[in-house]
């Protein structure tokens, strides 16, 4: 397979055996910025355990143009792969499966997963950031706790 060609069918899965499959252009999938539009690809990548990171994609076969990766998703994404439970894609391939852009309701999903990872990612700092000032604090006492014991021996010294 000649990964130089512009366009490409490829299938994401996740460990689960979730999977969508379609086309797009090779350089994008290639360089992980493009893996599925599908809709309930999509609304998965907001379930726990589902996360971006979690999912493969690999490139299955490439095209000169764009009409040849439709004619190849269009064999790939058929009736029977629909009728699998664990396939993400709603439709057939080809041209009359794409979907533009998702619903709002997954927009909102996605917006409102992505706002709970935030909010963990600024927790577990805070949390790390507190640790390290109790580690700092006990320092300076012990430190100030020595030099006050080294003075009162200095001290009582005849």
């Amino acid at each position: 397979m000649q990964l130089n060609k512009p366009w490409c069918i490829y299938r994401t899965s996740h460990e689960s055996g979730h999977f969508y499959q379609g086309k797009g252009k090779t350089h994008l999938v290639l360089a992980g910025k493009y893996t599925g539009s599908g809709v309930r690809y999509n609304l998965a990548l907001t379930w726990a355990g589902y996360e971006p990171e979690t999912w493969k994609t690999e490139i299955l076969s490439t095209f000169d143009t764009e009409d040849e990766a439709y004619e190849a998703e269009e064999k790939l994404v058929t009736h029977e792969s629909l009728a699998n439970p664990w396939c993400m894609n709603m439709m057939q391939g080809g041209r009359r499966g794409k979907y533009k852009t998702p619903s709002s309701l997954l927009k909102r999903y996605r917006s409102a997963a992505k706002r709970e990872r935030a909010a963990e990612a600024k927790a577990k700092r805070k949390e790390r950031e507190a640790l390290a000032k109790a580690k700092i604090a006990e320092k300076l006492r012990a430190a100030k706790a020595k030099a006050k014991a080294k003075s009162l021996a200095i001290k009582s010294k005849p």
